[in-house]
Formats: structure tokens, sequence, C-alpha cells
């Protein structure tokens, strides 16, 4: 008879597993037993050192947060409902001092019942074990959540934290709520990108208040389609808010639960090593769960650049838009008309990048029944392009689209017929990159392309 104890041991505050083989031990003492066994010690020296090797991450990793020192000078004024406190200069009118905290109250008590984690006590860092907002002058405009250093009594990687705003914001409700959930994602998952924390903080305050964070960064996403949805976005990531929104009405009618659970999936526990492991990421849980509804991320942003077009344009989209919220409609790029065809658009300017799209606008209303429109893409080498179109009636409402399929070529052609009572074909370029997008690493992928359109030669 053999046995393997497992031990578990708690060394420098990482858990690690040591393996004692019993029967190795037995081997090495009692030569007879290994003519029993055979090969039994060099079968448990394998164990042994296959386990250590697996325990060592060889993975892409990231710094943890830098700490900064909490504010000095400030007043705290605690919540008897949640345990969140606000924090503010003397002098600070009491009406701000009021609103923030019913604001910072709504988000606990709003993200709690919605699912979210709840923050962690600080150690009374603030005074008491409450999450503490300070209402900084010199606070970030949009808000932003900063570390006091590492948790070593949690399973996973986590910090303490602290969030920021200004108490003169014009959107101070969203703010808070945007800031307050930067501060609980910072502390959940450290190795995770700011930009990301901001995308998910305004999403958060358009969930709970009706409103895109300090800035309404989301709206100004829709009008600037050319840049990433995160790394890139507008207001330094707060404009991927936008995405989650489109993301959730897509694949969970909105109730957010796939944005919640993609920060559990992207969690972790750096159990060696300098810095927290980077992976998995976001977007790697991003992709894995489009390929649980049989999508590609590919696909899923081509998507989303023609969902984002038509909440602003079309009014058919009215379930969208009441998940999403009221947008401004994106920018067309270009524009032509049957009778001026061929014609070739200018290359696209400012280039587009990883995830952001380009449009333009084709009048077919003096075409002949059933001909076709011929559309090329011409872009630049280094990543693949997405090409549609999409068949409009006068009335907005969609009649057909069409796409044609991604490939590491830059270029792609579509023959797209008009229908009886289509209006406008809206043609649609999207960036998808080289590679899965990666908010830790320097987007060097910004391409430009044109468009070039002609009618159906004749048969």
């Amino acid at each position: 008879m053999f046995h393997v104890s497992l031990i578990f041991l708690r060394i420098a505050g990482i858990r690690t597993l040591a393996v004692f083989t019993t029967l190795g031990l037995c081997a090495t003492q009692h030569p007879a037993l290994a003519q029993t066994f055979p090969g039994a010690k060099e079968w448990a020296e394998a164990i042994v050192e296959n386990a250590e090797h697996q325990r060592k991450w060889a993975g892409p990793r990231t710094p943890w947060p830098v700490e900064k020192p909490r504010p000095i000078g400030f007043f705290r004024v605690s919540s008897s409902l949640a345990p969140v406190s606000v924090h503010a200069p003397y002098g600070t009118s009491q009406s701000h001092i009021e609103h923030a905290l019913d604001a910072l109250e709504s988000a606990y008590m709003q993200t709690r019942a919605a699912g979210w984690p709840v923050p962690f006590p600080d150690g009374a860092r603030g005074g008491n074990s409450d999450f503490d907002l300070y209402l900084h002058p010199n606070a970030h405009p949009l808000g932003a959540a900063h570390s006091d250093g590492p948790i070593d009594w949690f399973l996973l990687d986590a910090v303490s934290s602290f969030a920021e705003v200004r108490p003169t914001s014009s959107r101070s409700e969203a703010c808070i709520v945007s800031a307050y959930v930067q501060g609980v994602l910072l502390q959940q998952d450290p190795a995770e990108s700011e930009a990301w924390r901001r995308a998910t903080g305004d999403y958060l305050a358009w969930r709970t208040t009706g409103a895109y964070g300090c800035e309404g960064s989301a709206l100004e996403q829709q009008t600037e389609p050319y840049r990433s949805w995160i790394q890139g976005s507008y207001g330094e990531g707060a404009g991927g808010a936008l995405m989650l929104s489109l993301l959730s009405a897509r694949f969970d009618l909105g109730d957010g639960t796939l944005v919640r659970e993609l920060w559990q999936l992207a969690r972790q526990h750096t159990w060696e090593g300098a810095g927290l492991r980077a992976s998995p990421d976001l977007w790697e849980a991003l992709e894995q769960m489009v390929k649980m509804h049989s999508q590609s991320l590919s696909e899923v942003l081509e998507r989303l650049a023609i969902d984002r077009f038509l909440l602003g344009y079309d009014k058919q989209e009215r379930p969208l838009r009441d998940i999403v919220g009221g947008l401004p409609p994106v920018p067309v790029a270009w524009t032509t008309e049957w009778n001026a065809l061929p014609a070739h658009a200018p290359p696209a300017t400012p280039a587009i990048g990883p995830g952001g799209s380009y449009y333009a606008w084709v009048d077919v209303r003096g075409a002949p029944r059933d001909r076709e429109l011929w559309v090329w893409l011409r872009g630049e080498y280094g990543v693949e392009w997405s090409l549609s179109a999409l068949g409009l009636g006068g009335d907005g409402r969609e009649l057909h689209r069409i796409s044609a399929p991604a490939t590491r070529i830059p270029r792609a052609f579509l023959p797209v017929q008009i229908h009886e009572g289509t209006a406008r074909v809206l043609l649609v370029g999207t960036n998808l990159s080289s590679r899965r997008p990666d908010a830790d690493i320097p987007e060097e992928n910004q391409r430009s392309m044109r468009l070039i359109v002609d009618r159906e030669q004749n048969r």
C-alpha cells in the first residue's frame, strides 16, 4: 500500500502545495520495495518536478498599481445606510456633501443589488473601514481610483483603494458612481487597465443614473467613430462605455450580466514572481464569452459598428435605443450618388484605430431596378478590414445587408443588390486589427482606408 500526502503550507503569504510521495521515500530507503515497484523513485521525483514547474507563471505581467497617499486636511461624513464615507476640504458646502453622500450610497446599493462586488475594508485608512470618496478640487476631470497598496489576506490579487472626484462636476451624480465603480474594480482586479475601469465605471453610471459618467464620454465616442473602443477611446477609456452598452444590449438584453461576468472571468491570483499576472484580461474574457454564442470577436466588432450607426439614425431601432440611451448620429465621412459613379473616396482621416469604423452614404434613388452597386475597400497593410453594406428605405428602415469576409489581405469587394424601395446604401469599413486588443500594450495598428464605388457593368 502507498499514499500521497497533500499538505497545504502558507509561506510568505503564498499558498504552496507541498507534495510528499511516501512511496518514493520508501523506495529510496528500502531497495526491496524498489524492485517490487520498478521506477517508483523516478516516478515520484517526476511528479514533484512537474508540480513545481506548473506553479511558475511564464505569461505576461503588469506592475502593481501605483500607490498614492490619501489627501490630508479633509473632514469625513459617513453614511448610516452603507459602508461608505465622503471626505471634503473644510469650507465645502453642506449641499455638495449631502448630494455626494446620497450618490455614493445609491452607487453602493444599486451595484450590490445587481450582483457587483462590494468594497473591501481598508484598514481604517480613512478613519473607519468604509469605502472613501474624496471631493478633491484637483481630482481627475473624469474621476479616478487610487491604490493604498496590496491586500495580502484575500485569495485573489487585490488592493485597498479610494476614489476622488471634483466637487463641482456638472454631472456629479454620474461622476461619483463612475469613480466608486472604478475604485471597487481596482480592488478586485488590480492587474486590469485603467481604461477598462473607466469604461465600466461610466457604463454603470449610465445604468444607475442615465448619464455616461462625468463628461458623457460615450456620446463623444459616438461622434468620433475612428477611435478604438477601449485603449485610445475618448476620455482615456471612458468612451468604451458605449461598447459595453452595445454588448449588453445584444447579449443580455441590457441587464448588465455580461459586463459583470467579464470582470469575474478576468480575476486571478499571482502566486510568485514580481508584478501581477496580466492574463487573462477583459479582452480575452470577452473573446471567450462571444465564442460561447458561436461568434468571433471580429464578427462582434463588425456588428457593433453597424449598431452604433443605426442607434443614431434608424427609428426602427427603438428597443436598442431604450437600452443604450439616446445617441447623436455617427458622422458620415463621404457621400456620393448613383449618377456620379464611378467615385473614389479620399483616404480616411484621421487613421482608424482597431475597432474603429468609417462610414459612407451612396444615394441610389436614381438607379434602375435590380441593378448592382459595386464597392471596393482598399486599406493599408498590417490589419484585417471588414466591409459591410446596408440598404435602407426612404423611411430609414433597414431592408437588407451584406458583408465581405475579413481576410489578412487589406482589400474587399461587395456586389450590393439594389432592391425595390432602396433609397440609400450605407457602407461601413472597420479596422479589425491584426491581433486581439490588449489595453496594456501600446496600440500600433491605426490604419487608413478608402472606398471605390461603381455601377454594375452593362450586361
